[in-house]
């Protein structure tokens, strides 16, 4: 089934009743991200107390990560900081108390403004990020509005997470749990990426990874951890090995 950010709660979720009847764990992975960026986006009025607490988890998992920085290290670090400017706007873009929304939105687009230019990251208040998320080098990141990335996900430098700017509304990444995309890396347009996925520094990505692959060269051939075959991209018709 395909999936578009257009696409209606209400028939996402009567399409997949039984899936819902039978529990979450019964799920396609696509279901589990798409049913899951539906929820955060009727979540708007997320408390302050709740963003705060978001934030601190975020210090704790990057205080875990580097144990030998001191507090104050960790406080300034910009990655940190990458990620407590995109909790407060996200969930100021999502305040609809007038004024005081409209206050704070000023106030977090100033804020941004001072942590774009520091870290050279820009990642949209619409996009939809889990717990845990490592922004290991910080320069030339780019995460469009409703990009979904799942929890413990790793990014480097020069990622771009983007529709295809052609103009036809063709949807953005979704990225799942534990998947780590090296730097230079690009995901364009409507792209689902399953979990344990490592995407190789400069590929491009633009067709769905599973689960346990690895994705290589532009444009990216989906490597099975485990396995020995490499998945060409659909233009290309002739097989290769690992070994190769």
């Amino acid at each position: 089934m395909e999936l578009s950010q257009c696409s209606d709660p209400g028939t996402l979720v009567n399409e997949n009743r039984a899936a819902i009847e039978r529990g979450p764990d019964t799920f396609s992975y696509s279901q589990k991200v798409h049913l899951g960026d539906v929820r955060s986006r009727r979540q708007p009025h997320t408390k302050a107390v709740q963003v705060l607490a978001q934030i601190l988890d975020d210090f704790r998992f990057y205080r875990s990560i580097k144990p030998a920085q001191s507090l104050v290290a960790i406080a300034l670090d910009r990655s940190f900081w990458v990620n407590a400017n995109y909790r407060l706007r996200h969930w100021a873009c999502y305040l609809k108390v007038p004024l005081l929304g409209g206050l704070l939105r000023l106030l977090c687009g100033a804020g941004n403004l001072l942590v774009s230019s520091a870290s050279g990251t820009d990642i949209h208040p619409g996009a939809v990020i889990g717990r845990r998320f490592h922004v290991h080098t910080s320069f030339g990141i780019v995460v469009a509005d409703g990009v979904v990335i799942g929890d413990d996900c790793t990014i480097n430098a020069g990622v771009g997470l983007v529709n295809k700017a052609n103009g036809r509304g063709e949807g953005v990444p979704r990225i799942g749990n534990h998947v780590s995309l090296s730097a230079g890396c690009k995901i364009i347009g409507s792209v689902t990426i399953g979990d344990y996925v490592v995407v190789g520094a400069n590929s491009v990505v633009i067709r769905d990874i599973p689960p346990h692959h690895t994705a290589l060269g532009i444009p990216a051939m989906n490597v099975p951890v485990a396995g020995k075959s490499i998945q060409r991209p659909l233009h290309q018709t002739a097989t290769v090995s690992a070994c190769d």
